[in-house]
């Protein structure tokens, strides 16, 4: 048996594990915290992880959260405010300007904490979540890229973006982060690359809070209560059954994706 000191010992090691772990924000394994406190603790994980959550909700606003997805592996949320900054600092960067008017406005929901490096990509990541929300959940691999191209992004470049650097990577790098996760449908020909919202993801974001980002780019005093699917999948209500639907079936139009034909999927054939 742990005593107390050595139990208080052990959570803090793991609460400090985490912490450095969230640098990188890839999951922790729960044979390295076997590591951390040593092998003779192991079976006394499940209450020293939930220590130290409660010590880093405590004095960092952050909880530990086990992944469904991935067995024995855990990450860090943030419970004190959704995880929203720069995004308009980044779309300035796309865009080229420093500074305009829409963004000034923007502040009001948007959170602009003072530039940092890397708040790009964050403002990058944020961005295309809110675009897969927007389109359902769920985007086709051909559709992001054209999404991304429409910003200047050019996923397939060999060379380097001026901010986001290898974007193929910085994509790769979103999916271990467990902020996106994609799937790839292999009972289609060519195979299929679907983007979705990865665990921490739903776990950290507001959606409400990007349904409002969403409205304040799209303009014209439009409320997120317009978007009747999205608007209904956020406050749980059921799907009106007289038929009428969200105009976010707009939403390639809206976000100017680029009309680039789609490569034809079809079904294999069953040998």
């Amino acid at each position: 048996e742990l005593s107390e000191e050595e139990f208080s010992r052990c959570a803090s090691l793991v609460a400090n594990y985490f912490i450095v772990a969230e640098c990188k924000k890839v999951p922790v394994k729960r044979a390295d915290l076997g590591k951390v406190v040593g092998k003779q603790h192991t079976r006394r994980l499940p209450p020293i992880i939930e220590e130290a959550s409660k010590m880093l909700q405590e004095i960092y606003g952050y909880r530990i959260e086990e992944l469904q997805q991935k067995k024995n592996c855990f990450l860090l949320v943030n419970c004190i405010s959704p995880a929203i900054n720069n995004v308009n600092g980044s779309l300035a960067i796309i865009n080229g300007a420093e500074s305009s008017e829409e963004a000034d406005e923007d502040r009001e929901i948007v959170d602009m904490s003072q530039h940092e490096p890397g708040d790009e990509k964050q403002g990058l990541l944020y961005l295309l979540l809110t675009v897969v929300f927007m389109m359902g959940g769920v985007m086709e691999e051909v559709t992001l890229y054209s999404f991304l191209k429409c910003l200047g992004i050019y996923v397939e470049s060999r060379d380097p973006h001026p901010v986001y650097g290898n974007c193929k990577k910085l994509l790769e790098e979103f999916i271990k982060q467990c902020y996106l996760e994609v799937e790839v449908m292999k009972d289609m020909e060519p195979p299929s690359r679907q983007y979705s919202w990865g665990e921490r993801a739903n776990l950290q974001l507001c959606k409400k809070t990007l349904l409002e980002f969403f409205c304040k780019m799209y303009g014209g005093g439009m409320r997120p209560e317009s978007w009747v699917d999205h608007w209904n999948k956020i406050v749980g209500t059921p799907p009106a059954s007289n038929g009428s639907s969200s105009i976010g079936s707009s939403v390639e139009e809206i976000m100017e994706v680029d009309d680039e034909p789609a490569p034809q999927l079809r079904r294999k054939k069953q040998k």
